[in-house]
């Protein structure tokens, strides 16, 4: 079928969307969702190749986000009728020249660990691997900690200004946060909250989280640790966030898989929801 190629700013926002809901209909994706996500992630409309097909639809989608030097994909799908037809390569083709005249100078995404046949698409434009990145999950029943009290000597604050973030952000992280979780992205969140927990007046942990407008979950966007962060501190921050937004649902999304913060989820019971390789790809100057 003969397809058209255009950008994402010259077709309506819900075309992009219908792509994504028809290749991952798990995701839910509506417009409002999106155009925050677009928002808070600096994805450039005009430098995002989009195929349409015949009838106008969106056949496949390469949305490319931008920062300084640096450009990152938090969408590329191509619908099922048009899979395994090469439309996958030209889009990364056509966004590695959109990237280029933009004067980017690297470029990365991630991708799931059974994807198979994506990772063979972008290994064929020239990405590498880069680093393993898990997705965490857990209920407040599923933890057991409905009925959990708070800690005698252990302060919480919630912060609501963003200030609680600058603080913490890139600090005490052991690895660096992939792109969904960098300052810029945290700062654009529509719903978002902080909390930080303090000994003897002393900021001991940090947990900034953001939820959906369905409520459905709360994501947790930073952990920030010290040295002698106790597994007690990690557990009172996320008790409050729950109680106080009555959101049961705590997500961790894109955890470098070796980072502190992940093996404590872990040893709580959070289990992995997700398995996704970063990938990453160096333009020529």
């Amino acid at each position: 079928m003969p397809l058209t190629f255009t950008n994402a700013a010259r077709v309506p926002l819900q075309a992009v969307v219908d792509a994504i809901n028809l290749v991952y209909p798990d995701d839910g994706e509506t417009l409002e969702s999106y155009a925050a996500m677009v928002a808070a992630h600096n994805v450039d409309l005009s430098r995002s190749p989009v195929a349409l097909d015949e009838s106008g639809a969106a056949a496949g989608i390469a949305m490319l986000g931008m920062r300084d030097r640096r450009g990152w994909f938090c969408d590329v799908a191509v619908a099922p009728a048009h899979q395994n037809r090469g439309l996958g390569q030209e889009l990364m083709r056509r966004a590695d020249a959109e990237a280029a005249r933009a004067g980017l100078r690297t470029l990365q995404l991630e991708v799931r660990d059974d994807n198979a046949s994506a990772r063979r698409v972008y290994e064929k434009s020239g990405y590498r691997y880069t680093r393993r990145l898990l997705c965490y999950a857990a209920t407040l029943d599923g933890l057991g900690w409905r009925d959990m009290r708070h800690p005698s000597g252990l302060t919480i604050v919630r912060d609501d200004t963003g200030d609680a973030v600058r603080r913490w952000h890139g600090t005490r992280f052991v690895a660096s946060p992939c792109w969904e979780r960098e300052l810029p992205s945290l700062l654009a969140r529509r719903n978002r909250a902080a909390w930080t927990a303090l000994t003897d007046g002393r900021e001991v942990a940090c947990l900034a989280c953001s939820w959906p407008d369905n409520r459905k979950r709360l994501n947790i966007d930073l952990l920030g640790l010290v040295n002698d962060t106790t597994h007690t501190d990690v557990r009172a921050l996320a008790c409050a966030s729950m109680r106080e937004t009555g959101i049961e649902m705590l997500r961790l999304g894109m955890e470098p898989a070796d980072s502190r913060a992940a093996l404590m989820l872990r040893e709580f019971g959070f289990r992995v929801d997700k398995d996704l390789w970063e990938m990453r790809k160096d333009l020529p100057e």
